[in-house]
């Protein structure tokens, strides 16, 4: 791949008078001018203007990685985009279905120079987490984060949202199940803690805890066979994540499983199923 200094060489200038020339910072001679030109073009030579702008502190860019943009997805990326665009700065918006896609998008990102990333996804495991530490530039988890994590976290309290709403089921003495991502996640494990805790051994004697990938096609094949085994169901599920929810409500039809409540947690709050 062609740099500045291999167009600087082809014209016969300077880099410094390629470098002018690209930030318009003096005027030069119409031939000199063509002949910068030409170079680049010979040596297929393009010049990233994101990261230009960005040094001329003309506009900053962040990514912002995203699982979907519905429920308190939306509501994050409409707070973020609002506190960018009053900090001049202008996020680049990535959504992503699965853990290899927000591995490229995390590429495409560095590609395009953005200073720092925003991170809302349910699609985290270990080798995307690597890309993000590899990235050598500021990172942000939001709701889902790895455990000891160097990077900065937004997390929601899933430890006392799980808890409440297990003992609340408890106090309706209905048996209620876990299904959440790896707990090498921060986020899983609170929800794990909170839902030991609150467990009332007179009305549920033991845990249901199934853990799973967030890759969907793994978290199916994992989720049926879990439940096909169980000796009976559980009155209540409760999620950690909206779209393992939607795979269990599928599992839950499929094998006409109708009497099952699915809850998954959604920011601060509950979507039941």
């Amino acid at each position: 791949m062609s740099n500045i200094k291999d167009v600087a060489k082809l014209a016969g200038v300077s880099v410094a008078t390629v470098s002018n020339i690209l930030n318009n910072k003096t005027s030069v001679s119409e031939e000199l001018h063509q002949k910068v030109i030409k170079a680049m073009e010979e040596l297929d030579y393009h010049p990233n203007f994101l990261a230009i702008n960005l040094r001329r502190k003309k506009i900053g860019f962040i990514g912002v990685v995203v699982s979907s943009l519905t429920g308190h997805y939306h509501q994050l990326y409409e707070g973020i985009n609002q506190i960018a665009k009053e900090h001049r700065c202008q996020p680049i918006l990535k959504i992503v279905s699965s853990a290899g896609e927000e591995i490229k998008e995390i590429e495409s990102l560095m590609q395009l120079s953005v200073s720092g990333i925003i991170v809302v996804s349910s699609y985290l495991n270990e080798e995307v987490i690597r890309h993000y530490d590899e990235a050598g530039i500021p990172i942000v988890f939001v709701d889902h984060y790895p455990v000891n994590t160097v990077h900065n976290i937004v997390r929601f309290d899933n430890h006392q949202i799980v808890g409440n709403l297990t003992a609340e089921l408890m106090k309706q003495k209905k048996t209620v199940g876990l299904i959440t991502g790896s707990r090498f996640l921060g986020s899983e494990d609170a929800c794990v803690e909170g839902y030991l805790k609150n467990l009332d051994p007179a009305v549920q004697t033991q845990p249901l805890l199934f853990e799973t990938e967030f890759n969907k096609e793994r978290a199916f094949s994992g989720l049926i066979n879990y439940l096909c085994k169980l000796e009976a169901l559980p009155d209540c599920m409760i999620v950690s994540a909206v779209h393992l929810a939607k795979t269990v409500s599928e599992i839950c039809s499929m094998l006409n499983m109708k009497t099952v409540s699915i809850y998954a947690l959604s920011g601060d709050c509950w979507y039941k199923y």
